[in-house]
């Protein structure tokens, strides 16, 4: 949870409600005076890398950036993730600093840390839309409930819906993609991820490489996504291997393939 990939960063949309590599007007270059959309944000002047410029509510409420006004209300620290920055990797003696330059911010308090038991939603309604249109999408692509759930969950986290009306961005031409990627942000950091990029059978892909920002440097040059972690995914691991004392107990069983 604490150091969240770049990819995922990438994956939220713009303020537009478009993806980051089809909005004309985002870009990753440069720095600007730029305050979250959030009451906590405000008035704390600083220079913010233009990729973290004009993206949706969801990031803001999900993500930790360099330069960031720090959660608790009450203080002014602004959050420096850059190398000497203060809660860069040179700053920090204990390793216990962010390994790809960023942190999560989701399901955090503005109460600070608590050793108790907090409420925690094990589902909620827009998981539930998104395993309905998911199942319509792979039975039936042409069910208008598809838009119409999609949209509401879109609709409350505040961006643009699908569609033909006035203030709609125009349907995504490949909409099993687009329903993953909004499951992917809507659901970020809901131990949701780890699980779907096995159903799908995506994990090869998405779960060898983890990018992140480059946290040796300070800015300029941390801005610039670099590979923080290589890791290997074989067609094997999408199944666990039986052990072998369960094989010798009952020998007709067949091992997993791979194993």
């Amino acid at each position: 949870f604490l150091s969240p990939s770049q990819q995922l960063v990438d994956a939220f949309f713009t303020a537009n409600g478009l993806p980051i590599e089809n909005d004309p007007t985002y870009t990753a270059n440069g720095f600007s005076n730029y305050q979250a959309p959030d009451p906590n944000d405000q008035n704390a002047t600083r220079s913010i890398s233009n990729m973290f410029v004009n993206r949706e509510p969801r990031f803001y409420s999900s993500i930790t950036y360099s330069g960031r006004k720090w959660i608790n209300p009450q203080s002014n620290i602004i959050t420096d993730f850059t190398n000497s920055g203060n809660a860069g990797k040179g700053a920090i003696a204990n390793n216990d600093y962010t390994k790809t330059g960023y942190t999560s911010r989701k399901h955090l308090t503005v109460a600070g840390w608590t050793t108790g038991r907090p409420i925690f939603t094990v589902i909620r309604l827009a998981e539930i839309y998104l395993d309905y249109i998911e199942a319509l999408q792979e039975s039936n692509p042409s069910d208008p409930d598809i838009l119409v759930y999609l949209n509401r969950i879109r609709t409350r986290a505040g961006i643009a819906p699908y569609g033909s009306g006035a203030g709609a961005i125009a349907v995504p031409a490949n909409m099993r993609e687009a329903i993953r990627r909004e499951r992917r942000v809507e659901l970020a950091f809901e131990w949701d991820r780890y699980f779907y990029t096995r159903e799908w059978k995506i994990a090869e892909t998405t779960d060898t490489q983890i990018r992140g920002l480059n946290i040796t440097q300070n800015a300029p040059g941390f801005f610039t996504p670099v590979v923080v972690e290589n890791r290997v995914f074989q067609k094997k691991h999408y199944l666990w291997p039986i052990p072998n004392g369960e094989i010798q107990k009952v020998p007709v069983i067949v091992q997993n393939t791979g194993w």
